[in-house]
């Protein structure tokens, strides 16, 4: 399933001509593996070694030193997401140090900056129903403004699995993720 959802994210996304998709991957030993399997004409940059808050601030920081004025992370897990939704985190970027997308799980789908706050990723208890509230606390601590997109769920758990499957099982030919709902639909089936 999680290569499903890769594999969706990566086809959704890579043609968009309003911001660049890079892939991240750890461990860095790793690259020829990742461009065999998503391709070789993507944009691939090793992670750095850390924690989730240590990896998602390097690839922030990294985005903005090569000269992006804004840089958003996703994660693999919400095979719905759309170059769209990017871009209405960048165009929220406009008026805000950062953007957010929630999730229903108490994380986020979706960090953006336009400058480097490591403070929003430090001492945040990673894989918690607390991550978005402990980070929003961090940044008004901080004095950093936040703009939020629309909460969604993320895929997590199976429950998630199944709640996709509900929304989606009666219009499976349309469903802009053909992989995931493909794999999800063995499930059910």
């Amino acid at each position: 399933l999680f290569r499903s959802m890769c594999e969706d994210l990566v086809a959704n996304l890579q043609n968009s001509e309003q911001f660049d998709l890079q892939i991240h991957f750890w461990p860095p030993e790793s690259e020829a593996q990742m461009r065999d399997w998503l391709g070789e004409h993507l944009s691939f940059v090793p992670q750095i070694a850390g924690n989730l808050g240590e990896k998602m601030n390097g690839a922030i920081a990294n985005s903005l030193a090569a000269g992006y004025r804004k840089a958003a992370i996703i994660g693999s897990d919400l095979p719905t997401l759309d170059a769209a939704r990017i871009n209405l985190a960048f165009e929220k970027l406009d008026s805000s140090d950062a953007v957010f997308g929630p999730t229903n799980d108490g994380g986020y789908y979706l960090v953006g900056m336009r400058r480097a706050n490591p403070a929003l990723f430090e001492n945040i208890p990673w894989s918690t129903t607390s991550v978005f509230v402990k980070t929003m606390e961090v940044a008004n601590s901080n004095h950093i403004s936040v703009a939020l997109l629309p909460q969604e769920s993320d895929i997590d758990t199976f429950d998630e699995v199944r709640l996709l499957w509900a929304q989606w099982k009666n219009r499976v030919a349309d469903a802009p993720f053909p992989k995931t709902i493909a794999e999800i639909q063995r499930f059910f089936n």
